[in-house]
């Protein structure tokens, strides 16, 4: 069964964050001030029936250093529930823009996270703390987690969604995440551009950007390798 790396979800985050790269910069003296904060509930389905594994990532936007950022706790309002890691992911996007955060946390006991206002609670190693908050909707339709309701929810003609592809080679490295479209919608076109690539995912951003929802990876039909 193909289970893809725990490093793809961060690959999913930089879709639609255009990340670039990431560069040190000097330090500052206190620990930085939140701008913004960028959240996507995370559905990854490894085959058609199994339930979806469910996971949260959360970044913090800002303008300075963010290496200094040694842990980050999310807390939702209403249930008092709370996450923290101290495994902090550093990117930078477009503009010189930092975030950090975490692309993993898991929900309770399996549940889907609780719905409402989260909490974003940053620290630096001197204790100095930064806080903001997010709002966390999710259509029910997307929180049954089975393949078929979220099929049948995408079909809807007021569902609006971007469509990715996800193209990996034998070792289930990621070599291409990006949008599909008619100048790259077919096999035939995946190998053109990746001829080590062997298998394809349909990533769907839905609900503003606020769920990834990574579809069943299917095989690539290679037919000059069959021919």
């Amino acid at each position: 069964m193909y289970h893809p790396a725990k490093k793809n979800h961060l690959a999913i985050f930089t879709l639609f964050l255009l990340i670039v790269s990431y560069s040190l910069l000097s330090c500052s003296d206190s620990v930085p001030k939140i701008n913004s904060v960028n959240q996507s509930v995370i559905m990854d389905f490894s085959d058609e029936q199994s339930p979806a594994v469910v996971s949260l990532s959360v970044f913090i936007q800002s303008d300075s250093e963010v290496r200094k950022i040694d842990s980050l706790t999310l807390t939702n309002v209403n249930s008092s529930l709370s996450w923290t890691s101290r495994t902090i992911e550093l990117l930078q996007g477009k503009n010189n823009k930092f975030w950090a955060g975490y692309s993993n946390f898991k929900a309770v006991q399996g549940n889907f996270f609780p719905q409402g206002r989260y909490t974003v609670l940053i620290e630096d190693k001197a204790g100095n703390e930064s806080e903001s908050s997010f709002i966390l909707n999710i259509p029910e339709e997307i929180k049954k987690g089975d393949l078929k309701s979220i099929r049948a929810y995408l079909s809807g003609n007021s569902v609006q969604f971007l469509k990715n592809i996800a193209i990996y080679d034998g070792e289930n490295n990621l070599l291409f995440l990006g949008e599909e479209n008619e100048n790259f919608s077919t096999d035939e076109q995946f190998i053109k551009k990746y001829p080590e690539g062997v298998k394809k995912r349909p990533v769907y951003l839905v609900n503003g950007g606020t769920v990834t929802i990574l579809f069943p990876s299917e095989e690539i039909n290679n037919q000059s390798s069959e021919s």
